[in-house]
């Protein structure tokens, strides 16, 4: 997801790439990297444009990061949700592979959303980060 900065778009907070490789799960990581998008509340949105290699239906897996800092978020795709409600929430920093179903993707980008929806209450933050989506 880190490759998908240049073209995101954040309603409020701010996003950016993080190298991930000075960490030590950055192993872990595709391409050691990961999108984080930080804002302090419930109700932002991120949109994305995640690209598909050919038009069809997909098993949308969604490659996020779970930490003590980090919110709960609904997926979408266009304007239709993707998915069930994802806690992000976690004692120690990882990744984690979530199935947001099945979709119907068009050759080239996609926009998808990443709406933040509040967070679990250990939470510290309602911060999102996403390694990345792959379309199976």
């Amino acid at each position: 997801a880190e490759g998908l900065v240049a073209g995101a778009k954040a309603s409020e907070g701010g996003f950016w790439a993080q190298d991930m490789g000075q960490w030590e799960y950055g192993e872990g990581w595709s391409g050691r990297s990961a999108l984080f998008w930080y804002v302090d509340r419930a109700g932002p949105e991120l949109t994305l444009q995640v690209p598909a290699a050919a038009s069809g239906e997909y098993e949308v897996v969604a490659r996020v990061a779970t930490g003590p800092g980090f919110g709960r978020v609904q997926f979408s795709l266009g304007d239709r949700p993707l998915g069930n409600l994802v806690d992000l929430f976690s004692p120690t920093m990882a990744p984690k592979e979530v199935s947001l179903g099945r979709a119907t993707f068009t050759a080239g980008a996609n926009r998808v959303g990443v709406r933040g929806l509040g967070k679990n209450a250990q939470s510290l933050g309602f911060n999102v980060g996403i390694d990345a989506f792959l379309l199976k």
